[in-house]
Protein backbone atom coordinates (compact mmCIF):
# COMPACT_ATOMS: atom_id res chain seq x y z
CA UNK A 1 0.00 0.00 0.00
CA UNK A 2 3.08 2.48 0.78
CA UNK A 3 4.36 2.16 -2.50
CA UNK A 4 0.96 2.41 -4.48
CA UNK A 5 0.65 5.74 -2.36
CA UNK A 6 4.28 6.61 -2.95
CA UNK A 7 3.96 6.48 -6.80
CA UNK A 8 0.65 8.29 -6.39
CA UNK A 9 -0.95 4.87 -8.05
CA UNK A 10 -4.80 6.20 -7.67
CA UNK A 11 -5.69 2.98 -9.93
CA UNK A 12 -3.87 0.40 -8.22
CA UNK A 13 -5.42 2.66 -4.99
CA UNK A 14 -8.64 2.90 -6.16
CA UNK A 15 -9.02 -1.00 -7.00
CA UNK A 16 -7.84 -2.41 -3.42
CA UNK A 17 -10.63 0.16 -2.04
CA UNK A 18 -13.02 -1.46 -4.39
CA UNK A 19 -12.43 -4.97 -4.95
CA UNK A 20 -9.71 -5.99 -1.90
CA UNK A 21 -11.23 -8.89 0.39
CA UNK A 22 -10.10 -11.82 2.45
CA UNK A 23 -13.06 -13.45 3.49
CA UNK A 24 -12.71 -16.53 6.25
CA UNK A 25 -15.36 -18.05 7.96
CA UNK A 26 -15.14 -18.11 12.44
CA UNK A 27 -16.18 -20.80 14.47
CA UNK A 28 -19.70 -20.04 14.23
CA UNK A 29 -19.74 -20.01 10.37
CA UNK A 30 -20.12 -16.56 10.62
CA UNK A 31 -17.70 -14.69 7.41
CA UNK A 32 -15.31 -12.33 8.60
CA UNK A 33 -13.77 -9.73 5.69
CA UNK A 34 -9.75 -9.41 6.46
CA UNK A 35 -9.52 -7.29 3.91
CA UNK A 36 -11.63 -4.67 5.30
CA UNK A 37 -8.27 -2.76 6.73
CA UNK A 38 -6.36 -3.04 3.10
CA UNK A 39 -9.48 -0.84 1.93
CA UNK A 40 -9.64 1.09 4.80
CA UNK A 41 -5.86 2.20 4.63
CA UNK A 42 -6.54 2.66 0.58
CA UNK A 43 -9.12 5.11 1.35
CA UNK A 44 -7.04 7.08 3.53
CA UNK A 45 -4.15 7.40 1.32
CA UNK A 46 -6.22 8.59 -1.51
CA UNK A 47 -7.37 11.24 0.12
CA UNK A 48 -3.57 12.71 -0.15
CA UNK A 49 -4.35 13.37 -3.80
CA UNK A 50 -6.86 15.43 -5.47
CA UNK A 51 -9.22 14.03 -8.58
CA UNK A 52 -12.77 13.23 -10.14
CA UNK A 53 -11.45 10.05 -9.56
CA UNK A 54 -10.54 10.17 -5.17
CA UNK A 55 -14.28 11.48 -5.18
CA UNK A 56 -15.54 8.48 -7.22
CA UNK A 57 -13.87 6.06 -5.06
CA UNK A 58 -14.51 7.51 -1.85
CA UNK A 59 -18.54 7.87 -3.19
CA UNK A 60 -18.50 4.22 -4.18
CA UNK A 61 -16.99 3.15 -0.99
CA UNK A 62 -20.39 4.20 0.95
CA UNK A 63 -22.11 1.23 0.11
CA UNK A 64 -19.61 -0.75 0.83
CA UNK A 65 -20.57 -3.86 3.28
CA UNK A 66 -18.39 -2.95 6.00
CA UNK A 67 -18.98 -0.36 8.68
CA UNK A 68 -15.36 0.72 9.26
CA UNK A 69 -15.05 0.83 5.16
CA UNK A 70 -18.05 3.09 5.15
CA UNK A 71 -17.01 5.69 8.16
CA UNK A 72 -13.71 5.48 6.51
CA UNK A 73 -15.12 7.04 3.14
CA UNK A 74 -17.65 9.74 5.53
CA UNK A 75 -13.91 10.93 6.72
CA UNK A 76 -12.09 10.82 3.39
CA UNK A 77 -14.86 13.33 1.61
CA UNK A 78 -14.65 15.44 4.28
CA UNK A 79 -11.35 15.68 4.15
CA UNK A 80 -11.55 16.86 0.44
CA UNK A 81 -13.67 19.27 1.51
CA UNK A 82 -14.43 20.02 -2.53
CA UNK A 83 -17.83 20.73 -4.22
CA UNK A 84 -18.37 17.21 -5.43
CA UNK A 85 -17.28 15.77 -2.08
CA UNK A 86 -19.85 17.68 -0.46
CA UNK A 87 -22.30 16.73 -3.47
CA UNK A 88 -21.21 12.82 -2.60
CA UNK A 89 -21.98 12.88 0.75
CA UNK A 90 -25.73 15.16 0.46
CA UNK A 91 -26.50 11.97 -1.75
CA UNK A 92 -25.39 9.52 1.21
CA UNK A 93 -27.10 11.32 3.54
CA UNK A 94 -30.60 11.41 1.07
CA UNK A 95 -30.10 7.85 -0.32
CA UNK A 96 -29.43 5.82 2.96
CA UNK A 97 -32.82 5.18 5.24
CA UNK A 98 -32.93 7.05 8.32
CA UNK A 99 -33.25 3.77 9.79
CA UNK A 100 -29.95 2.59 8.27
CA UNK A 101 -26.56 3.78 9.08
CA UNK A 102 -28.26 5.94 11.40
CA UNK A 103 -24.93 6.92 12.95
CA UNK A 104 -23.12 7.26 10.51
CA UNK A 105 -25.83 9.07 8.19
CA UNK A 106 -26.00 11.98 11.42
CA UNK A 107 -21.47 11.67 10.93
CA UNK A 108 -22.23 12.74 7.69
CA UNK A 109 -25.16 15.27 8.23
CA UNK A 110 -22.84 17.53 10.66
CA UNK A 111 -19.73 17.12 8.75
CA UNK A 112 -21.65 18.97 5.77
CA UNK A 113 -22.43 21.51 7.72
CA UNK A 114 -18.47 22.37 8.54
CA UNK A 115 -17.59 22.23 4.72
CA UNK A 116 -16.49 25.21 3.04
CA UNK A 117 -18.95 25.02 -0.37
CA UNK A 118 -21.35 27.13 -1.56
CA UNK A 119 -24.97 26.46 -2.72
CA UNK A 120 -25.43 23.32 -0.31
CA UNK A 121 -28.81 23.92 0.78
CA UNK A 122 -29.67 24.00 -3.03
CA UNK A 123 -27.95 20.86 -3.75
CA UNK A 124 -29.15 19.03 -0.81
CA UNK A 125 -33.29 20.30 -2.08
CA UNK A 126 -32.42 19.18 -5.72
CA UNK A 127 -31.24 15.84 -4.15
CA UNK A 128 -34.30 15.31 -2.59
CA UNK A 129 -36.26 16.39 -5.62
CA UNK A 130 -34.60 13.49 -7.57
CA UNK A 131 -34.07 10.80 -5.33
CA UNK A 132 -37.87 9.59 -5.98
CA UNK A 133 -39.22 9.46 -2.55
CA UNK A 134 -42.65 10.24 -1.95
CA UNK A 135 -42.31 12.53 1.02
CA UNK A 136 -40.10 14.92 2.76
CA UNK A 137 -38.79 13.67 6.39
CA UNK A 138 -38.32 15.87 9.39
CA UNK A 139 -34.85 14.68 9.08
CA UNK A 140 -34.97 15.86 5.98
CA UNK A 141 -36.08 19.23 6.85
CA UNK A 142 -33.71 19.60 10.10
CA UNK A 143 -30.41 18.96 7.52
CA UNK A 144 -31.90 21.81 5.21
CA UNK A 145 -32.13 23.87 7.97
CA UNK A 146 -28.86 23.39 9.48
CA UNK A 147 -27.53 23.82 5.88
CA UNK A 148 -29.20 27.14 5.75
CA UNK A 149 -27.96 28.31 8.84
CA UNK A 150 -24.33 28.07 8.73
CA UNK A 151 -24.77 29.43 4.80
CA UNK A 152 -22.43 31.98 4.77
CA UNK A 153 -25.35 34.32 2.68
CA UNK A 154 -27.49 34.57 5.29
CA UNK A 155 -31.18 35.17 4.81
CA UNK A 156 -30.64 35.08 1.07
CA UNK A 157 -29.92 31.96 1.09
CA UNK A 158 -33.74 31.18 1.76
CA UNK A 159 -34.77 33.25 -0.84
CA UNK A 160 -32.71 31.69 -3.73
CA UNK A 161 -33.64 28.44 -2.33
CA UNK A 162 -37.08 29.28 -2.66
CA UNK A 163 -36.58 31.17 -6.24
CA UNK A 164 -34.60 27.39 -7.34
CA UNK A 165 -37.54 25.37 -6.17
CA UNK A 166 -39.74 27.32 -7.88
CA UNK A 167 -37.98 27.47 -10.96
CA UNK A 168 -38.38 23.50 -10.91
CA UNK A 169 -41.91 23.87 -10.17
CA UNK A 170 -41.75 25.11 -14.10
CA UNK A 171 -40.16 21.81 -16.04
CA UNK A 172 -41.27 19.12 -13.28
CA UNK A 173 -43.83 16.88 -13.12
CA UNK A 174 -45.04 13.48 -11.09
CA UNK A 175 -43.90 12.92 -7.77
CA UNK A 176 -41.35 15.43 -7.68
CA UNK A 177 -43.83 18.17 -7.74
CA UNK A 178 -45.17 16.82 -4.53
CA UNK A 179 -41.30 17.26 -2.92
CA UNK A 180 -41.39 20.74 -3.97
CA UNK A 181 -44.76 21.33 -2.82
CA UNK A 182 -43.40 19.84 0.54
CA UNK A 183 -40.10 22.00 0.53
CA UNK A 184 -41.78 25.19 -0.32
CA UNK A 185 -44.67 24.86 2.15
CA UNK A 186 -42.31 24.41 4.49
CA UNK A 187 -40.36 27.34 3.38
CA UNK A 188 -43.87 28.65 3.39
CA UNK A 189 -42.56 32.73 5.17
CA UNK A 190 -40.03 32.62 2.66
CA UNK A 191 -41.83 31.04 -0.33
CA UNK A 192 -45.06 33.48 -0.50
CA UNK A 193 -43.73 36.77 -2.21
CA UNK A 194 -42.22 34.20 -4.82
CA UNK A 195 -45.50 32.42 -5.32
CA UNK A 196 -47.59 35.41 -5.58
CA UNK A 197 -45.06 36.46 -8.36
CA UNK A 198 -45.83 33.36 -10.26
CA UNK A 199 -49.92 34.06 -9.69
CA UNK A 200 -49.19 37.54 -11.30
CA UNK A 201 -47.02 36.40 -13.94
CA UNK A 202 -49.28 33.66 -15.01
CA UNK A 203 -46.12 31.22 -14.45
CA UNK A 204 -47.52 27.53 -12.93
CA UNK A 205 -50.03 29.14 -11.14
CA UNK A 206 -52.30 26.01 -10.53
CA UNK A 207 -48.86 24.83 -8.75
CA UNK A 208 -48.15 27.59 -6.80
CA UNK A 209 -52.03 27.96 -5.80
CA UNK A 210 -51.19 24.41 -3.96
CA UNK A 211 -48.36 26.13 -2.40
CA UNK A 212 -50.26 29.41 -1.07
CA UNK A 213 -52.70 27.61 0.69
CA UNK A 214 -51.30 26.00 3.38
CA UNK A 215 -49.22 29.51 3.72
CA UNK A 216 -52.19 31.07 5.68
CA UNK A 217 -51.09 34.26 4.27
CA UNK A 218 -53.83 36.92 3.73
CA UNK A 219 -52.12 38.24 0.56
CA UNK A 220 -52.69 34.84 -0.86
CA UNK A 221 -56.77 35.91 -1.09
CA UNK A 222 -57.41 37.55 -4.01
CA UNK A 223 -54.94 35.60 -6.63
CA UNK A 224 -56.96 32.50 -5.39
CA UNK A 225 -60.31 34.01 -5.74
CA UNK A 226 -59.21 35.23 -9.40
CA UNK A 227 -58.38 31.82 -10.01
CA UNK A 228 -61.82 30.40 -9.20
CA UNK A 229 -62.82 32.11 -12.68
CA UNK A 230 -60.41 30.30 -14.50
CA UNK A 231 -61.15 28.80 -17.45
CA UNK A 232 -59.39 25.88 -16.44
CA UNK A 233 -61.66 23.94 -14.18
CA UNK A 234 -58.71 21.73 -12.43
CA UNK A 235 -57.68 25.16 -11.98
CA UNK A 236 -60.62 26.35 -10.30
CA UNK A 237 -60.50 22.93 -8.31
CA UNK A 238 -56.86 23.99 -6.97
CA UNK A 239 -58.11 27.20 -6.17
CA UNK A 240 -61.30 26.21 -4.52
CA UNK A 241 -58.85 23.91 -1.81
CA UNK A 242 -56.01 26.36 -1.12
CA UNK A 243 -58.94 29.02 -0.17
CA UNK A 244 -60.12 25.93 2.38
CA UNK A 245 -56.74 25.77 3.50
CA UNK A 246 -55.98 29.57 3.90
CA UNK A 247 -59.45 29.97 6.23
CA UNK A 248 -59.68 33.66 5.60
CA UNK A 249 -63.14 34.95 5.93
CA UNK A 250 -63.12 36.68 2.73
CA UNK A 251 -63.24 33.48 0.68
CA UNK A 252 -66.57 32.23 1.93
CA UNK A 253 -68.43 33.92 -0.61
CA UNK A 254 -66.40 33.45 -3.99
CA UNK A 255 -66.19 29.60 -2.74
CA UNK A 256 -70.36 29.39 -1.64
CA UNK A 257 -70.71 30.38 -5.45
CA UNK A 258 -68.46 27.54 -6.51
CA UNK A 259 -70.51 25.56 -5.16
CA UNK A 260 -72.47 26.02 -8.61
CA UNK A 261 -70.07 25.91 -10.73
CA UNK A 262 -70.78 23.81 -14.12
CA UNK A 263 -68.01 20.94 -13.46
CA UNK A 264 -68.64 18.36 -10.54
CA UNK A 265 -65.39 18.09 -9.21
CA UNK A 266 -64.92 22.25 -8.92
CA UNK A 267 -68.08 22.20 -7.00
CA UNK A 268 -67.25 19.25 -4.84
CA UNK A 269 -63.71 20.98 -3.85
CA UNK A 270 -65.48 24.52 -2.93
CA UNK A 271 -67.98 22.22 -1.13
CA UNK A 272 -64.82 20.33 1.08
CA UNK A 273 -63.07 23.82 1.61
CA UNK A 274 -66.76 25.30 2.89
CA UNK A 275 -66.68 21.86 5.02
CA UNK A 276 -62.78 22.86 6.12
CA UNK A 277 -63.47 26.52 7.07
CA UNK A 278 -65.44 25.34 9.72
CA UNK A 279 -67.59 28.17 11.73
CA UNK A 280 -67.07 31.62 9.84
CA UNK A 281 -68.43 29.70 7.08
CA UNK A 282 -71.35 27.84 8.67
CA UNK A 283 -72.16 31.45 9.59
CA UNK A 284 -71.78 33.27 6.33
CA UNK A 285 -73.36 30.29 4.29
CA UNK A 286 -76.90 30.72 6.63
CA UNK A 287 -76.66 34.41 6.02
CA UNK A 288 -76.75 34.15 2.64
CA UNK A 289 -80.00 31.79 2.55
CA UNK A 290 -81.34 34.02 5.04
CA UNK A 291 -82.96 37.55 3.25
CA UNK A 292 -85.46 40.16 4.22
CA UNK A 293 -88.96 39.05 3.06
CA UNK A 294 -91.29 41.47 4.66
CA UNK A 295 -92.97 44.49 3.14
CA UNK A 296 -90.48 47.57 3.50
CA UNK A 297 -87.68 45.10 3.75
CA UNK A 298 -84.18 46.47 1.76
CA UNK A 299 -85.15 47.21 -1.87
CA UNK A 300 -83.19 46.36 -4.84
CA UNK A 301 -81.41 48.12 -7.04
CA UNK A 302 -84.62 48.48 -9.50
CA UNK A 303 -86.59 50.16 -6.67
CA UNK A 304 -88.70 46.79 -6.01
CA UNK A 305 -88.84 44.80 -2.60
CA UNK A 306 -85.91 41.90 -2.76
CA UNK A 307 -86.85 38.80 -3.11
CA UNK A 308 -85.45 36.12 -1.07
CA UNK A 309 -82.19 34.22 -2.92
CA UNK A 310 -82.37 30.62 -4.08
CA UNK A 311 -80.45 28.72 -1.67
CA UNK A 312 -76.91 28.11 -2.54
CA UNK A 313 -75.87 24.33 -2.46
CA UNK A 314 -73.61 23.83 0.51
CA UNK A 315 -75.75 26.30 2.67
CA UNK A 316 -78.81 24.27 1.62
CA UNK A 317 -76.79 21.43 2.74
CA UNK A 318 -75.20 22.44 5.90
CA UNK A 319 -78.55 23.66 6.78
CA UNK A 320 -79.96 20.12 6.53
CA UNK A 321 -77.18 18.84 8.37
CA UNK A 322 -77.94 21.01 11.47
CA UNK A 323 -81.61 20.18 11.08
CA UNK A 324 -81.19 16.69 10.95
CA UNK A 325 -78.64 16.74 14.02
CA UNK A 326 -81.40 18.76 15.96
CA UNK A 327 -84.44 16.19 14.87
CA UNK A 328 -82.20 12.97 16.43
CA UNK A 329 -81.37 15.20 19.55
Amino acid sequence: MADLRSRGDLTGLRAVSRTYTDLVWDRDDRPLDLGAPARMEALRALTDFYGPEVVEALYEALGDRDANVRRAAVSGLLEVDSPAAATALIWAVVDWPEDHHSSLRAEAARGLTTMDVSGLPETFAARLVDSGRSAVSAGDRQMLEALLAVDARGHAAREVLVDYLIARFEVQSGPEVGILESLLEWLAVDSVEALLRCMEEGRNRVAAARVLGSSHDSRALDPLVELLADPDPDARATAALSLGQLKHAGAVEPLMHATRDEQYHVRDAAMAALDAMGAAAVTVGLAAMVQPTLPGGPPADNGTTRQPQQALPWAERMLGRMLGSSSRD
